[in-house]
């Protein structure tokens, strides 16, 4: 059989080729030490890209707030300026009693100038409208809306990167205690294998010790893989520019105390802001049927002649106006009147929402504090738990060294240890974890 290498050559550069800007992207990445969540979340506001793109937001509603405002009165200056040229000009046909002619004659006149030239101002003002006030106070409530939808939107950024952020710390934990159970795993494997050799134990138990090991191995690829996949997710925070290097520990959690509490209201302050905003839209929806008052005035100049335009011999025209204008849409229309009371329908809901949220809000908190006392106590036991499974471990191994106990109670010994120590990094990782949740929903609920 012939192989064609070349062939093969060429696809491997064709896909060299393609993923070679990725290899450079990831290689560019410079690493950068945290020793704090908060050092991690400084970071954060500063390079992530959602996190910036909720500021534009805000600058975009207080520029809409600022043109509503001065749309109240919705003060223009129309002006027209108008050249009118008749190659044929319009005539008309009068009794020609009035030019000198005879009863019952007409005569043919000209009736339109044929060079027409106009210029006119119209200043006009909006003195009530009720569209435009409640356009502008829909406009101030918007804004603060916005900005409520900004600081949950953060709020959930910050909630993920903290749950990333102690995965990747128990990860680690993980992968030093899967280590040092490798270690004691290959110790019992080896010991097996010379009492082997010696012909003390059956080769079922030798199966046993190169199981075990290679199930801890197993372990160690599959936190790694995970490790590798929370530190992705991780750098999508601060677009991929740096790798971030945590270098907290979760023994630091070990010894707290559950004094915090919860201050966040920020989801019921962003429902009375969506419930005040659908109120304001059914107001402004009543008042689409509502006159509009205005102020008006037009000042208008023109110069007409059959030789030419502003033909000196030819008088100027001036015309001015003042006045006040009511212009009224009856109520008549049947989706305004339908819209009407959607709006009221759907400002209803909002504030049934709104009840329900305030309760649930106050169940909500007392869950995570409550959870945190849970994890709080519960590292404490898992300490006790620990430093009790690691001296039966030590002392089953030394038993075993003596031939006083069998292989199976060593390795399940060795199991529970490494259980032991796996189930208490995981609740410190807990504990970490809600205590930051709670400093970081009362950071965010002092921004209200």
């Amino acid at each position: 059989m012939k192989v064609d290498f070349s062939a093969s050559l060429q696809k491997d550069f064709i896909v060299l080729f393609y993923f070679l800007p990725f290899f450079s992207f990831l290689a560019s990445q410079e690493p950068k030490e945290f020793n704090k969540l908060n050092e991690l979340l400084e970071y954060v506001n500063k390079k992530n890209s959602t996190l910036n793109n909720l500021e534009l937001d805000k600058k975009i509603t207080k520029i809409n707030k600022n043109a509503s405002n001065v749309n109240i009165f919705n003060f223009r200056v129309p002006v027209i300026s108008q050249f009118n040229y008749n190659p044929i000009n319009q005539v008309g046909f009068f009794p020609a009693i009035f030019f000198g002619g005879k009863v019952g004659e007409f005569v043919e006149t000209p009736t339109s100038p044929q060079y027409n030239f106009t210029f006119s101002i119209q200043p006009q003002l909006e003195i009530v409208n009720f569209v435009a006030i409640s356009q502008s106070k829909l406009a101030k409530i918007n804004e603060k809306l916005v900005e409520s939808k900004s600081n949950l939107t953060k709020q959930n950024i910050y909630e993920e990167i903290n749950n990333c952020y102690f995965n990747i710390l128990l990860l680690k934990e993980q992968k030093i205690i899967f280590t040092q159970i490798l270690q004691n795993a290959n110790k019992i494997k080896e010991i097996v294998s010379n009492k082997y050799k010696e012909g003390f134990v059956r080769k079922t138990d030798l199966n046993e010790a190169e199981n075990t090991v290679i199930s801890i191995e197993n372990n160690i690829n599959q936190v790694e893989i995970e490790l590798e996949k929370q530190q992705l997710f991780l750098n999508l925070f601060v677009e991929n520019e740096i790798k971030p290097l945590l270098n907290e520990q979760l023994i630091s959690y070990e010894n707290e105390s559950y004094f915090l509490e919860v201050n966040n209201n920020l989801p019921i302050e962003n429902m009375k802001l969506q419930y005040r905003f659908s109120e304001t839209e059914h107001k402004l929806s009543k008042s689409l049927t509502l006159p509009v008052i205005s102020f008006f005035s037009n000042l208008s100049l023109q110069n007409a002649s059959n030789s030419y335009f502003f033909n000196a011999d030819a008088n100027w025209i001036t015309n001015q106006t003042i006045g006040l204008r009511l212009s009224w849409d009856l109520p008549l229309n049947f989706n305004t009147l339908t819209n009407i009371s959607t709006k009221k329908i759907q400002a209803a809901i909002l504030k049934t929402k709104l009840d329900h949220l305030e309760k649930e809000n106050n169940v909500v908190k007392k869950q995570i504090i409550l959870d945190f006392k849970k994890y709080i106590e519960t590292a404490k036991n898992d300490k006790k738990i620990y430093l009790l499974k690691k001296e039966n471990f030590e002392k089953t191994q030394n038993q075993y060294l003596e031939n006083l106990t069998s292989l199976d109670k060593l390795l399940f010994s060795l199991s529970e240890s490494m259980n032991s120590k796996l189930n208490l990094v995981n609740t410190l990782s807990k504990v970490g974890l809600f205590k930051n949740k709670i400093q970081l929903l009362n950071k965010i609920n002092s921004l209200l």
